[in-house]
């Protein structure tokens, strides 16, 4: 449907491919605009705390296209991911923007999403992997399942990995993460989350700000509403 809207939250974590991102408490919010088309255009915003921000701001770019087919569902875009402040909090050079490509397919209650890049945390990864005779490329594949509880309830697990010389230059290896969540729909808008969310890496892996056990679940929560602009 063509139309504007935009969306504002808070939650206990920001959780990105199952990293910590933001070392606390995160507030997030974006406006998406589609055309009749079923080309969109957006923007979101979150405040970050983790490998690639030592306490700054992740901007999001993208674009793209959405249609569909019968009961399949496409989309075909491209993602930016601007740190405001990475070079700032982290020194000259290490600049983290990157694009990422990315393509989806959708199904009933199933999902899957491939993501790539050839420079995965840009400038802040590339001088690491020319180190070690390496490249940044990046992917990302994720398998998707929402299934609806009741009117207002769903549930949803995913499993993604992450692959490619610029995830073993970040993170010391590959590695797959996957969660459960709950959402809640609730009046005006508002929806409650509720998730748990796991890794494959070991405490200490990559840049080293992965906090708690190795195998331990992170649970966060949040409040986020929607609404037409």
């Amino acid at each position: 449907m063509a139309g504007t809207t935009g969306n504002a939250g808070v939650f206990s974590e920001y959780v990105f491919r199952g990293i910590e991102s933001s070392g606390g408490a995160a507030l997030q919010g974006g406006i998406d605009w589609s055309g009749a088309s079923g080309i969109y255009a957006g923007t979101w915003a979150s405040n970050t705390g983790g490998p690639a921000a030592a306490g700054g701001t992740e901007l999001d770019l993208y674009g793209g296209w959405t249609g569909k087919f019968g009961g399949l569902s496409l989309d075909a875009g491209l993602i930016y991911y601007y740190f405001s402040e990475d070079e700032e909090d982290l020194g000259a050079g290490l600049d983290f923007d990157y694009p990422e490509l990315y393509v989806k397919a959708g199904f009933s209650y199933f999902a899957a999403q491939l993501y790539y890049t050839t420079s995965y945390l840009g400038d802040g990864n590339e001088a690491a992997a020319d180190a070690l005779g390496m490249d940044t490329d990046f992917i990302y594949v994720n398998l998707l399942g929402t299934f609806p509880l009741s009117e207002t309830l769903s549930a949803g697990v995913q499993v993604g990995n992450s692959s490619g010389d610029g995830a073993e230059v970040a993170w010391g290896d590959g590695y797959t993460d996957y969660s459960f969540s709950l959402t809640k729909t609730l009046d005006s808008g508002f929806a409650f989350s509720f998730g748990l969310y796991g890794t494959t890496l070991k405490v200490g892996e990559g840049f080293g700000t992965l906090p708690g056990d190795d195998d331990a679940f992170k649970a966060v929560v949040g409040l986020k509403k929607t609404f037409d602009i």
